[in-house]
């Protein structure tokens, strides 16, 4: 944990916990899709919608540049690595 000491700095953190929230997110939303009682849940269409929204940002974005299929898990696995870097340079940014 660090303090913030600026005023400034503040947008940055709140970055940092968006991006923790959405990776909390599709962890859960990976959770419940392989439950098959909870797909039918009021839980799992908002989280699916909400969190679908970068692997889809992907999947549109290398449509235009390969032919050939992407797996669904390559998508998830290219974002949830993206935004952890995102969060590792965030947090780099605010303790420098």
């Amino acid at each position: 944990m660090f303090v913030i000491t600026s005023i400034f700095n503040l947008p940055l953190r709140i970055l940092v916990w968006l991006i923790e929230g959405y990776i909390f997110l599709a962890v859960v939303r990976l959770i419940l899709a392989h439950v098959p009682s909870s797909r039918q849940s009021n839980l799992y269409q908002p989280v699916k919608t909400l969190t679908d929204l970068f692997p889809n940002l992907i999947r549109r974005h290398l449509a235009k540049v390969s032919r050939t299929p992407v797996p669904s898990w390559l998508l998830w696995v290219v974002t949830v690595l993206l935004l952890c870097l995102a969060r590792q340079i965030l947090i780099w940014i605010l303790i420098t």
